[in-house]
């Protein structure tokens, strides 16, 4: 039991019978996120941390691994810096390498807010909530950072305007760094069932999300054109 990162590929046009990640050899390993050059993929674990024989309270942390000629090299750490809270989870990265994610911190605005940290000289930072405009007493989660960080869509579930079952949201990153009011994406996209898992496909063609409306959770996709619909609204 428990969960594995597992990958599949396309050969002529057919997919591969999945097998597990060589960097996942852990029963918690989840939420896989590359780098946007494809370099490195970052998860969260309820691995032991370094120098421990088990792991801690039960929260998850972020761990990576990089690419090398001969495949992928083994899991890491991310740190203690970005580990600090009770749980990190759901990684996504721009392509500057900034990290967004969802944590659960004592500091923090509700049940699991969404953070950023920002690499310097190869070294990431310590985690900034973003502020009451995306975070609330809610549970803020699943979040999508787009490439260039001109926007994020995240997965929130009771916040009044929403359809009952946990809606996607999206906020667009303004020049001065503040964040537009989470406005929500509309029933196009939602209903009152859940709705989680946001990712944008590099290209930015499609918008892919998980939902709950025909069934256990099965995978979606709209055009991505509804994100520039939002922004003109």
């Amino acid at each position: 039991t428990g969960t594995k990162i597992m990958v599949t590929s396309q050969v002529n046009g057919r997919w591969t019978a999945p097998k597990a990640a060589a960097y996942s050899n852990h029963p918690s390993d989840v939420d896989p996120a590359f780098s946007f050059n494809g370099r490195k993929v970052f998860f969260s674990a309820r691995r032991p941390r370094p120098g421990e024989s088990e792991s801690g309270e039960g929260g998850f942390d972020l761990w990576f691994a990089e690419r090398t000629e001969e495949g992928w090299g083994e899991e890491q750490f991310l740190g203690s810096v970005v580990n600090s809270g009770k749980s990190q989870v759901y990684s996504t990265l721009t392509r500057d390498d900034t990290l967004y994610f969802q944590a659960v911190r004592e500091e923090g605005y509700g049940k699991a807010d969404i953070y950023r940290s920002v690499m310097i000289d190869g070294v990431y930072q310590a985690p900034e909530n973003l502020g009451p405009l995306i975070n609330s007493e809610n549970y803020e989660g699943d979040v999508f950072i787009a490439p260039d960080d001109s926007y994020l869509i995240v997965s929130i579930y009771g916040r009044k305007d929403g359809f009952g079952g946990g809606d996607l949201y999206i906020s667009f990153h303004n020049t001065d760094d503040t964040w537009s009011p989470l406005k929500n994406m509309g029933s196009a996209i939602n209903s009152d069932k859940r709705y989680f898992c946001p990712m944008v496909t590099p290209d930015g063609r499609f918008l892919f999300f998980f939902s709950k409306r025909a069934g256990a959770g099965d995978i979606f996709r709209v055009d991505a054109k509804v994100m520039q619909t939002l922004r003109a609204d």
